[in-house]
């Protein structure tokens, strides 16, 4: 088995939109104090946000919640 190895300031895991959000905003926070900040998302998907699409269905099947997409 091979494996890979990086080094991250932050690792975040979950690529879902909690993960992507705190990764972009610890970049602007980053940015802001014009700081160098290394950040690595780690997901099982294939992409990252993939998972995003089922929970989305998940919610639709349930027609008494509204939902604002």
């Amino acid at each position: 088995m091979d494996r890979d190895s990086d080094e991250a300031d932050v690792v975040i895991v979950g690529g879902g939109p909690a993960g992507l959000s705190a990764a972009c905003r610890l970049k602007q926070l980053a940015d802001a104090s014009g700081k160098e900040l290394r950040i690595c998302v780690v997901e099982k998907a294939a992409e990252l946000g993939l998972y995003i699409f089922s929970v989305i269905n998940v919610v639709a099947d349930h027609q008494h919640i509204m939902v604002q997409l």
